[in-house]
């Protein structure tokens, strides 16, 4: 791995730091993120999506391994950050059906724009990469990422207008 590549990965990690710090702290002064506070049936709910999490990571890091020592060559970094991030989604989106994922004095707008900033942020070195034909030789990570955070806000937008029917009722 070139030291080129590891300088744009790490100057990545540091662009997007800075956008959800910048987002958030714009989002708090706007009163659309409030600190998280969460209710028993909430915090019970949580312990199962960590728990749902940890052995969606269990199960996939064991079929790589597998994978691994059936002989094929697969990049390593990129199939660990995968099992990391369908660990993280598999406790979202259940968070997210059971009520979980928002504390009680939260809304999900504010959370949800922190969400769409991040995954656009993560969408411009694939916008780039696409532009000059290294599409998933260079982004595969970005692209998960933007895979992850889209699939997690349509989640949340979807159990949101749900929410929204039944309260009209």
């Amino acid at each position: 791995m070139s030291i080129n590549y590891i300088a744009g990965v790490l100057v990545g990690i540091v662009i997007v730091l800075f956008a959800f710090c910048f987002t958030k702290i714009f989002l708090k002064k706007k009163g659309l993120i409030k600190k998280e506070c969460y209710d028993e049936r909430q915090e019970r709910e949580k312990g199962k999506g960590y728990k749902l999490g940890f052995f969606v990571a269990l199960i996939y890091y064991l079929l790589l391994m597998v994978v691994q020592l059936s002989g094929l060559e697969i990049d390593n970094g990129f199939f660990t950050f995968l099992g990391i991030c369908l660990s993280v989604g598999a406790f979202a989106i259940y968070c997210i059906i059971k009520n979980a994922y928002f504390g009680y004095n939260q809304t999900p707008k504010g959370v949800t724009i922190l969400l769409f900033v991040i995954m656009l942020t993560n969408l411009i070195p694939c916008i780039m990469a696409l532009i000059e034909g290294k599409m998933l030789r260079t982004t595969g990570i970005n692209i998960v990422c933007v895979i992850l955070l889209l699939s997690v806000i349509a989640a949340s937008m979807i159990k949101n207008h749900i929410n929204n029917k039944d309260s009209e009722r």
